[in-house]
């Protein structure tokens, strides 16, 4: 058993009322893929408490009581699990009729809820404070619940910039009240305050790639997983790492079936720290810099996100029925082409024996090309026989850096290599740095250069 588990958090939404400049969720709370519903966690709780001293969980977003009767139920199974600590983060603002304010106050103190309300220059910004007040109000009357103010800072209590300044200002209207103020907080650059407050922020000069997961806050090692992430469309998670689906699987095939050691991307992690998983990475063809990374966790979710990504998509051969999605991706990398002229070239492979085109999709969108054919003319530097050919490669911007080209590469060798081939070439332009670099990767060898003339007669 690689896991030890303590605290189990539930990511309700990543819809919100606040979408604050500080929310590390960043792009997720611009295109919220809904809700976690309380029916595909049901027993969740009541399993892992059986096998686990847990002593918390905790329910948080997005703003997790726009949806209350989800979020409260999985609360009442904690109560009734013997969880002690049932903790819920809210910015106190999810509805605009007080009467249904009432009855969520009531439900959290049925549950006997820790409630950590978010309050502080960030949320005040988007969020009225009077609609903070009252909610704080409302739950110290019904008296069932500990509530705390949770302010994020920025630098910290003392931080002397614009933002903690107004965040003491903010705490002190609750204190005057008598509500108590937790530790709070301190924002990292990541989301929406990578790109609203990266001036508060410094980068290093480069990352520590020896960095192992347990020497950052809020980190364990993966081998011992102390803390278990469940996500709204039901994705179990171990940090960055997903090791199961409540949608299809229980929670005890989940935790029975986790092995870090069995999972070459975890186990390369914990065996050779981040500068492991790097290389890992490496293999499969995908890329990270360092660009815009703050700290070696960042490095990793970056590899993390890079590698789901691969594995989500799918790289197959094109028929006739792709032929629309084919041609809009030739026409990206051969701009200069038309249409008609495109749709000429293109027509032997859908429809002949001695070229192929294969296209990379990622939920169901087509990212990626690849053209290649026989040759059985001369090709420089080759030996006499059929030779496959690489005529052309493109990803979109977006999904590059995911090992996409590579795989795509090996499917066009492959097809290739069914066709008697043993060898395999290409060209680029010759100031195309970046082409020659790909191909060098993917170990072609350069065999010659040429200079090409033209006269008019």
């Amino acid at each position: 058993m690689y896991l030890n588990l303590d605290r189990v958090e539930f990511t309700m939404t990543y819809h919100c009322t606040g979408r604050c400049a500080h929310c590390s969720q960043g792009e997720m709370s611009d295109h919220p893929p809904g809700h976690l519903p309380y029916a595909l966690c049901e027993g969740v709780l009541t399993r892992l408490a059986q096998r686990f001293p847990l002593r918390s969980a905790m329910c948080f977003g997005g703003e997790p009581l726009l949806w209350p009767e989800d979020t409260v139920a999985l609360l009442r199974e904690a109560r009734a699990a013997g969880i002690p600590r049932r903790q819920v983060i809210t910015n106190g603002y999810f509805s605009r009729d007080p009467a249904r304010v009432a009855q969520v106050v009531g439900w959290l103190g049925e549950v006997g809820a820790e409630v950590l309300l978010s309050a502080d220059a960030f949320h005040q910004r988007r969020i009225p404070l009077s609609a903070a007040l009252d909610f704080a109000r409302r739950l110290a009357a019904d008296g069932r619940c500990r509530l705390r103010i949770h302010p994020a800072w920025l630098q910290g209590p003392q931080g002397q910039n614009e933002w903690d300044e107004e965040t003491r200002r903010v705490l002190a209207t609750f204190v005057a009240e008598g509500f108590a103020v937790s530790s709070g907080n301190q924002i990292a650059p990541a989301g929406s305050a990578a790109r609203h407050l990266g001036r508060y922020f410094s980068r290093p000069a480069a990352l520590d790639d020896s960095f192992r997961c347990g020497q950052a806050p809020y980190t364990t090692p993966l081998d011992r997983g102390e803390t278990l992430s469940v996500l709204p469309d039901g994705t179990v998670a171990l940090c960055a790492f997903s090791i199961g689906d409540l949608r299809s699987q229980g929670i005890d095939e989940i935790v029975d079936g986790y092995d870090p050691f069995a999972r070459p991307d975890i186990a390369a992690l914990l065996q050779g720290g981040v500068a492991g998983y790097r290389a890992y990475a490496g293999e499969r063809g995908i890329e990270v810099g360092e660009e815009g990374l703050y700290t070696p966790c960042d490095l990793c979710r970056r590899l993390t996100e890079k590698c789901r990504l691969q594995e989500g998509a799918e790289v197959r051969q094109a028929g006739p029925a792709d032929r629309a999605a084919a041609l809009a991706l030739a026409g990206k990398l051969w701009p200069g082409s038309g249409a008609e002229e495109l749709a000429e070239d293109l027509a032997p492979c859908f429809f002949g024996p001695d070229g192929a085109i294969f296209l990379a999709w990622q939920a169901g969108r087509p990212v990626g090309y690849a053209q290649c054919q026989l040759r059985r003319d001369y090709v420089e530097g080759a030996r006499p026989g059929p030779v496959g050919y690489l005529e052309g490669i493109y990803l979109e911007p977006d999904c590059r850096g995911q090992g996409l080209s590579r795989r795509l590469l090996e499917r066009c060798e492959a097809w290739a290599r069914g066709r008697g081939c043993r060898q395999f070439a290409s060209d680029c332009d010759f100031g195309n740095a970046a082409s020659q670099s790909f191909h060098r990767r993917a170990g072609f060898r350069e065999v010659g250069r040429i200079v090409c003339f033209l006269k008019e007669l």
